[in-house]
């Protein structure tokens, strides 16, 4: 598939943005080793750059429906890189604290303008398909971001962080351009704030936030325990975990791109159901798999039903809010999200009590909550429908 200039413009936007998000974790491990700060502060510092990058998103969509504001992707880059490539110029632990919640919030300002720019430029037929491009380029951003800053800092250390410059200067400029040209065409179609017609429904929206918060808790609980499988198998060194990780999300990519292309033609609710329904047998056959061809098989595939749903869930939350599609965003793609974070500690101490495969066990059964929420769905759009006759 050829992506529309703007979408692809908008795609390497989201890859800058999260190659940032990916780099910030590489910089931990150096504050432990040359400043010696404990495992608490770092944890304190990525709970600042986490919360700040997600809980806020909805008043930056709220900003973003007010009134459209495409210089908020390269100010949200520019804002972030130059944070994170500080850390090693400054020394006062505050300071850092505050320059990790300065930093999420570029992040945070990014996004919910971003996917309202995907959704105005992507034809209304496309338009999951337009999101699962904009997501992978997120995802691509994440896994670079580690190797270029982890490639940096094992030759210079910290004081290599002002070097990130160099990479944003060129990140910034690329996303200025590509807003400006968004601006340029969004002015030139009139297309105000609230762009769709019809009214808000957030009993429907509500609904597509259960799918949307159970899809976050399977990707953090997936993200935590399938390491662990791989332990458990006689014969299996610790340095394989690896691999099932690395099935879990690059298969992954694979399913974002075969959703959204369901998405679109063969509706939205259903590929939600199809993803979630799947992933049920897959994650109980993951939690009972030993041998390594299971484990790198059957993570591959929870990786692809898990990723499949999102873009259109995504798309039907903006639907369902079509006078607040940069609250909408900012919700499915920052706020909900946060709530697989959340339990992740919860999850642990499962797993340290009755073991990685019991907690995927259990897993395994969030998906008819998600289930049961698009039945929600079908059967508040036919009442919608009714109502309208």
């Amino acid at each position: 598939m050829k992506l529309p200039r703007p979408i692809a413009g908008l795609v390497f936007s989201h890859f800058s943005i999260d190659f940032w998000q990916g780099a910030f974790p590489a910089l931990l491990p150096l504050l432990h080793t040359e400043r010696r700060y404990t495992l608490a502060a770092n944890g304190a510092l990525l709970l600042a750059f986490n919360l700040s990058s997600s809980v806020v998103q909805p008043l930056f969509g709220v900003a973003s429906d007010r009134q459209p504001r495409p210089w908020m992707l390269p100010t949200g880059i520019l804002v972030t890189g130059v944070c994170l490539s500080l850390f090693g110029v400054v020394n006062d632990t505050s300071a850092l604290l505050a320059l990790a919640a300065l930093g999420g919030m570029g992040v945070a300002a990014f996004h919910p303008e971003a996917v309202r720019l995907v959704r105005s430029a992507a034809a209304a037929t496309a338009r999951s398909t337009a999101i699962s491009w904009f997501n992978v380029g997120g995802s691509l951003g994440f896994a670079t971001g580690p190797l270029v800053a982890g490639l940096l800092f094992t030759h210079l250390g910290l004081s290599g962080t002002p070097w990130l410059a160099i990479p944003l200067v060129a990140m910034v400029v690329f996303t200025w351009r590509v807003a400006e040209g968004h601006a340029e065409r969004e002015a030139q179609a009139a297309v105000p704030a609230r762009t769709d017609a019809g009214g808000d429904r957030w009993d429907g929206f509500a609904l597509v936030s259960v799918g949307v918060i159970c899809r976050s808790i399977i990707f953090f609980g997936l993200s935590t325990m399938v390491p662990l499988l791989w332990l458990r198998g006689a014969g299996h060194g610790a340095g394989g975990a690896s691999l099932l990780l690395s099935a879990l999300f690059a298969a992954g990519v694979v399913g974002q791109l075969a959703g959204g292309w369901l998405g679109d033609h063969w509706g939205r609710r259903q590929t939600v159901m199809l993803g979630f329904a799947i992933q049920i047998p897959a994650m109980l056959a993951l939690a009972h798999a030993t041998s390594s061809p299971a484990l790198i098989a059957l993570s591959a595939v929870a990786g692809a039903t898990m990723s499949m749903p999102f873009s259109s869930l995504v798309v039907m939350g903006q639907d369902f809010l079509p006078n607040r599609v940069g609250l909408a965003s900012g919700v499915t793609v920052g706020l909900a999200i946060t709530a697989g974070g959340l339990i992740a500690p919860w999850l642990g101490s499962l797993a340290d009590a009755h073991g990685a495969a019991a907690v995927i066990g259990g897993l395994a059964w969030v998906p008819v909550a998600a289930v049961v929420a698009m039945l929600g769905v079908a059967r508040l759009r036919r009442l919608m429908t009714d109502s309208s006759r």
